[in-house]
């Protein structure tokens, strides 16, 4: 027998703002200590927190502990701390217990303490403290263990202490001088409101006057009966007006009128029987210009609304922050220190959407298309279903025997006429508001064909109202028709054989595009056609990777998405058959599951992952992420409806109208904290130049985020000596040893959906001097120098070795050419004294005389030119027209000669001295006088052309064939004396001063070949001046 049991439920909505996306950290995710006494943000967004085993440094990623080391100065210290607070000048500072006080550079974590030494003036007035106060000047204030007030004098490094009971004596120092909270007041500045255990003082910093303000019958605003714990104050506030709000170490919360100088009080519990642990608050602040955030000591996370004086708590199924004691602000992020449960950090504006709370965990949901109501299920094994309308749920069980108590429903749908239809683990359940559930097939039909279970649902689609698909464990697709109420099961090969597309896998999704049903399994994508019922692999089937296909949606332009196992999400043009895209972690998603796709009205296609819900815009592929701390975390699913999007959760689920502006995202900070030398030496502050011996530095980064991303892609690179990123996920330091002297620049980069963010700190490393450019100038400068003077050295040695060679073989030349012209002269003398002899002998007196006067001029002539080494053309035609008489006359007149100069210039060119004679005289006597007549004839000419003088001497005489053989001795041979001397001579003369100088000796013959002379050419290249 069937039962069904319907239970009644109100869904609740918190109206305020509540404890969802609240993040806690505790000594699990790398805290020091689980207790906290106080937080405090840095002007960065650093949280520093005081716990009872040190200090932590977290920016919302890591932490960096200070703890105190005896062996150590250099560490805090004192590991208890009781306060903390951020200086604006960049430090924080921290208040142990009875450790002194502590500071803290923000920029290079250097630590110095102060400690109370009895007897000293200007230090702290006690090493247990127990307030920080930095006021709008930023200067410290201390709040010493029953000592009132330290000021701390920066300039002079110096404390000076300012008590009340040193304006009125007749207080109790235990109580009017310790103080928990000190503020400074919104109006006025330099006045200082004090909260003591003897009530209310305020300070004015400029006249060092002190005002008490007690607490007592007559204080109050109203008559009431004190608990008696009213003026043991802990913490202050001010509002716009300038009054306070006071927390209490048990009187709740007071409010004071600062103008009547009158209390009221406020509690959120009990105020019978009094005690110190009730109603006790230990920290208060502003969440809005309406709202106070409120610590209730050891209890909870409270609200205090300032315009109905009311405190408002926070539904049980909302709270997550438990025994709060301090808090901090950092814009609109909050952090809570939790007395035992470590941190909470919270912001309310990145919060997303209105949860709304119902007492059934909600997976699966389906809404009716008109009105007002919806069915869930979950897949919890009691077969529970949920259904609403208006606001009021029911909850139906279906049993039919102890088996029953087994089976789950998984998946609602709305089918139109069919009304609602549930698929169930093992079948198929019709619900009806009115009469509640009814079965209307089992899948056990099938147990002989496929093994148990395998036809557990993972998925469903209902085409149209009246066919369902629903996608198997192994046990392929199944088909169910409610005109027939038939249900199919479709296996693998059951169409195909020995390739079918449908495989022994499990169905995650379905989607239509046209009549084609497109499947996703675990390997791929397979489709149906919805006409034929057939099945086929698509043709872009191939271009996909081989994952499971866990979701799919198909736009009107036939766009497939595909939420994959492990390869994020696919983007296939089916008309095109191509992907379009693929996005995956580096483009912002979380993980590279997807778990379910939906599109909604606004181009955007909504993601859910594992640990978050990704939002990509459809046009761009830009990515945002909502996370825990936007109030989205465990989603079973989404669904749209009416322009409202349902994100399921357990216990109900968040709804948020379909367009609405996203949350502000809060962009993770890279940065580089500190750098240091790796040997041995302290961390340096803005040191952006090492020297050569500091070449080994180690680099301390991080990331400055509370978003609990898990899409935060790290790098880092020193660009100078590498132009690849390294991954930096797991890190915070990197290390580089031996760097060589250049300019540098250390980035850390990250990447947060799709966008990248980078922190950089540029510094130099100074070559050592011998590999800076100066000395490897000069060096190059000094060798270049030395091989410059060795060169010059070497050249001046060869110059002069040169210069000697020349000298000496100018000597030389000019000693062969002397004794070659005096060779010339014997050989002349010979024969003109020859010539006179036979002037003698054949007694021609007149003849001898007159032969000897010319002999002598010319002999006179060649004397004097025998001393020179060259002569001018003019001397020697002079010369040679002396001879060519003298000659002449020897022979009586036997032959005619002529010289012809071409033009002036040539009589002043230079040639050897008698370099012509020998031609002329060899052309006398073995060319004309062997004629038979006088008609002897000599032509010598004398011609300047270019940088060449040449000269020509012709004869007509009987030519140097017949004077061979009227001679066998033959005077013009080579070897003959006069040509061979003067060969020479010319020789040596173009061996000494480098220029051409040259004879040839030509026949001259008639048309008949007839001998009629002898030519010869001498050519002088000239020096032109």
């Amino acid at each position: 027998m069937k039962q069904l049991l319907v239970f009644w439920f109100l869904a609740i909505a918190i109206p305020l703002a509540a404890q969802r996306g609240v993040a806690n950290y505790t000594r699990e995710n790398g805290l020091i200590s689980n207790e906290i006494s106080d937080v405090a943000y840095d002007s960065k967004g650093f949280l520093w927190i005081a716990t009872d085993k040190g200090i932590d440094r977290f920016d919302g990623q890591r932490f960096i502990h200070f703890q105190h080391d005896p062996d150590d100065k250099n560490t805090i210290g004192a590991n208890r701390i009781m306060r903390i607070s951020y200086d604006p000048k960049g430090y924080v500072w921290a208040a142990t217990m009875n450790g002194g006080l502590i500071r803290i550079s923000t920029k290079t974590l250097h630590v110095r303490n102060y400690k109370y030494q009895k007897g000293k003036k200007n230090g702290i007035a006690d090493n247990r403290s127990t307030a920080i106060f930095i006021d709008s000047d930023h200067e410290t204030w201390i709040c010493p263990h029953y000592r009132g007030l330290d000021y701390y004098d920066s300039k002079r490094d110096q404390f000076v202490n300012y008590r009340p009971t040193d304006q009125f004596p007749n207080l109790n120092p235990r109580y009017a001088n310790l103080f928990s909270s000190v503020i400074e007041d919104r109006n006025k500045k330099g006045l200082f409101w004090c909260a003591s255990l003897d009530g209310l003082f305020s300070f004015n910093k400029r006249t060092k006057k002190w005002k008490h303000f007690p607490v007592s019958r007559k204080t109050f605003l109203e008559t009431l009966t004190p608990i008696g714990f009213e003026g043991a104050m802990r913490c202050l506030e001010q509002d716009g007006k300038g009054n306070l709000y006071i927390g209490t170490w048990g009187g709740g919360l007071l409010y004071f009128d600062k103008n009547q100088g009158l209390y009221r009080r406020f509690t959120f519990q009990a105020a019978e029987p009094p005690s110190g642990f009730r109603n006790n608050i230990s920290d208060l602040k502003w969440r809005d210009t309406r709202y106070l955030y409120v610590c209730a000591t050891s209890y909870e996370f409270l609200l205090f609304d300032t315009k109905t004086k009311e405190f408002i708590h926070y539904d049980d199924s909302e709270k997550s922050i438990f025994k709060p004691y301090r808090m901090a602000r950092f814009g609109k992020q909050i952090a809570i220190a939790g007395i035992e449960n470590g941190i909470f950090v919270h912001n309310e504006s990145l919060i997303f959407g209105r949860h709304e709370r119902y007492p059934f965990d909600l997976q699966q949901i389906v809404f009716h298309p008109t009105k007002n109501e919806w069915l869930a299920t979950n897949s919890s094994n009691n077969g529970e279903a949920y259904f609403n309308r208006n606001g009021k749920g029911k909850a139906y069980q279906l049993f039919s025997g102890k088996s029953d108590n087994e089976f789950s429903f998984s998946r609602p749908h709305f089918m139109g006429k069919n009304g609602y239809v549930i698929v169930a683990s093992d079948r198929i359940v019709r619900f009806d508001p009115e009469s509640g559930l009814r079965e209307l097939v089992r899948f056990d039909q099938f147990k002989d064909q496929v093994r148990m279970h395998a036809t557990t649902p993972l998925s469903s689609f209902n085409d149209g109202d009246s066919v369902l698909w629903i996608g198997s464990k192994y046990g392929g697709i199944l088909h169910y028709s409610f005109h027939t109420n038939k249900l199919t099961l479709v296996q693998r090969n059951n169409q195909h054989p020995s390739n079918g597309p449908l495989h022994d896998s499990w169905f995650f999704c379905f989607a239509t595009y046209g009549s084609t049903l497109y499947y996703g399994y675990e390997e791929g994508i397979g489709a149906i056609d919805l006409k034929t019922k057939t099945f086929f692999k698509p043709d872009f089937a191939e271009m996909l990777p081989r994952d499971q296909m866990r979701s799919m949606v198909i736009d009107k332009n036939g766009i497939l998405w595909v939420g994959t196992m492990a390869n994020g999400v696919l983007v296939v043009d089916i008309p095109y058959k191509k992907i379009v895209r693929r996005i995956t972690a580096r483009m912002g998603l979380q993980t590279e599951r997807v778990d379910q796709l939906l599109f909604d009205q606004h181009n955007h296609v909504w993601v859910l992952n594992p640990n978050c819900v990704a939002i990509i815009n459809r046009s761009d592929y830009r990515i945002q992420s909502l996370e825990n701390q936007n109030g989205i975390t465990d989603v079973y699913g989404i669904h749209l409806h009416k322009n409202q999007l349902y994100f399921l959760q357990n216990n109900g689920f968040v709804v948020s109208k379909s367009g609405m502006k996203l949350p502000h995202i809060n962009v993770p900070k890279p940065y580089i904290q500190r750098v240091r030398e790796l040997n041995d030496q302290p961390f340096t502050g803005n040191k952006t130049i090492f020297d050569f011996d500091q070449n080994n530095l180690g680099f301390e980064f991080g990331v400055l985020d509370y978003s609990n991303s898990m899409n935060n892609f790290v790098s880092y690179r020193l660009k100078g000596l590498e132009k690849n990123w390294h991954s930096g996920n797991g890190k915070d330091e990197a290390t580089y040893y031996n760097l060589p002297g250049a300019k540098y620049v250390f980035q850390v980069k990250i990447v947060e959906d799709g966008r990248s963010h980078i922190a950089a700190y540029s510094f130099e490393i100074i070559p050592p001097f011998w590999k800076r450019w100066w000395f490897i100038a000069l060096t190059i400068a000094a060798i270049t120098m030395g091989i410059w003077w060795y060169i010059r050295l070497r050249i001046r040695r060869v110059e002069s070795t040169e210069r000697m060679r020349t000298e000496f073989n100018s000597q030389i030349n000019e000693m062969e050419s002397k004794a070659l012209r005096a060779q010339m002269n014997p050989h002349f003398l010979f024969n003109s004294l020859n010539s006179i002899r036979l002037f003698i002998l054949k007694n021609e007196v007149e003849s001898a005389s007159d032969y000897i006067a010319k002999f002598s001029k010319l002999l006179r002539m060649i004397l004097n030119h025998s001393r020179q080494d060259m002569i001018t053309v003019y001397d020697e035609i002079q010369t040679l027209k002396l001879y060519l008489e003298f000659e002449r006359l020897r022979f009586d007149k036997g032959f005619e000669f002529d010289l012809q100069i071409d033009g002036q210039a040539v009589l002043d060119c230079h040639l050897p001295p008698m370099i012509i004679q020998p031609f002329v005289e060899n052309a006398i006597w073995h060319g004309l006088m062997p004629r038979p007549d006088d008609k002897g004839y000599i032509h010598v000419s004398f011609r300047k052309e270019g940088g060449h003088l040449l000269v020509s001497v012709r004869d007509n005489g009987i030519g140097r064939q017949k004077a061979r053989k009227n001679n066998r001795k033959a005077s013009l041979k080579e070897g003959s004396v006069g040509l061979q001397i003067t060969k020479e001579r010319l020789h040596t003369l173009t061996r000494r001063t480098g220029r051409l100088n040259d004879f040839e000796i030509l026949d001259l013959y008639d048309d008949n070949k007839q001998p009629i002379g002898t030519l010869v050419k001498l050519n002088f290249e000239i020096e032109e001046k």
